[in-house]
């Protein structure tokens, strides 16, 4: 934990000098909460099963971090990394078929949803 301190003050403190002027940082922090999430594998044959309805989800942490460097007054390239990971456990009254898999009735299940986000942009400004 002291080493995540320093070096997040360590970084506030270098950000904030005339020579790193272009670059440019955002985290953003929070939770997140599942309020619809229906699955089926394969879309044809399996099971439908909601990670909301047919099994407890609670919320989870979020976090996104974009770094940025402009180049120049009107140019800028950014990066994002966005994880995020929702976990659902429970068990269904029912067989469940999902992935290949066959889960009996009342077995002990943990469905995970996870959309990990990233993206390069080059942004232009025209005023």
């Amino acid at each position: 934990m002291r080493g995540i301190t320093l070096g997040v003050g360590l970084t506030l403190v270098l950000l904030g000098r005339p020579a790193l002027a272009g670059i440019e940082a955002e985290i953003e922090a929070g939770a997140v909460f599942a309020s619809r999430n229906d699955a089926r594998i394969p879309g044809d044959g399996g099971t439908k099963l909601s990670l909301v309805n047919d099994l407890s989800t609670s919320p989870a942490p979020v976090f996104r971090l974009r770094l940025g460097y402009r180049i120049a007054d009107r140019h800028l390239i950014t990066a994002l990394y966005a994880p995020l990971q929702v976990n659902a456990r429970g068990a269904v009254d029912r067989d469940v078929s999902f992935a290949g898999g066959t889960y009996p009735a009342g077995s002990p299940l943990l469905a995970v949803y996870r959309f990990d986000s990233y993206r390069l942009t080059y942004r232009y400004s025209i005023v």
